[in-house]
């Protein structure tokens, strides 16, 4: 089966929220930092209260700049996400897209026979930003599988059922 499995770092079984961070390389957190430095058309170096600086606290990377309005989400609490579906869906890898701005988890539900031998397996994908190119989402999806591989079956009820996310201010 092909699908997202194991893309990026592996998190063995049965592995904490800590040590899962630390397998995949997203164990470190972010902090607003007020006012930014830009350069104005002419050059000049003003300061902005309007946006802060999104940087990691472990090597000071600025992963973003972003309006005051902005509140992160912790690689922590995007894991706690994921440990909190235990019993439907398992933390199988994660990966921290272009230098950890956007961390994704992967988690995979269990295999399990419908009906006349046909068998789906659930998958879910729950991403981050800390860049602010996306918001938090949280994307389950159901494949059939067919010979090894998985097919996505697709739903007529439209995006209300499959996805959600949260914007980075709190609302969603």
């Amino acid at each position: 089966m092909c699908i997202n499995k194991l893309l990026g770092n592996a998190i063995p079984a049965d592995s904490t929220i800590d040590d899962a961070l630390i397998a995949t390389g997203l164990n470190f957190e972010v902090k607003m930092v007020k006012g930014v430095n830009s350069i104005d058309d002419d050059g000049n170096i003003f300061t902005s209260d309007r946006e802060q600086t999104c940087c990691r606290l472990d090597n000071n990377v600025i992963m973003g700049v972003h309006k005051s309005r902005y509140k992160p989400l912790q690689n922590r609490e995007l894991f706690e996400i994921g440990w909190s579906t235990s019993g439907t869906f398992t933390p199988t890898s994660a990966i921290g897209f272009d230098e950890g701005r956007r961390p994704t988890l992967f988690l995979e539900g269990k295999e399990e026979e419908i009906s006349f031998g046909d068998r789906t397996i659930s998958r879910m994908v729950l991403i981050n930003s800390h860049d602010g190119s996306t918001k938090f989402s949280a994307t389950p999806t159901v494949y059939r599988i067919s010979s090894d591989i998985l097919i996505p079956l697709r739903f007529q009820h439209g995006k209300t059922g499959r996805s959600y996310t949260i914007r980075h201010d709190g609302s969603m």
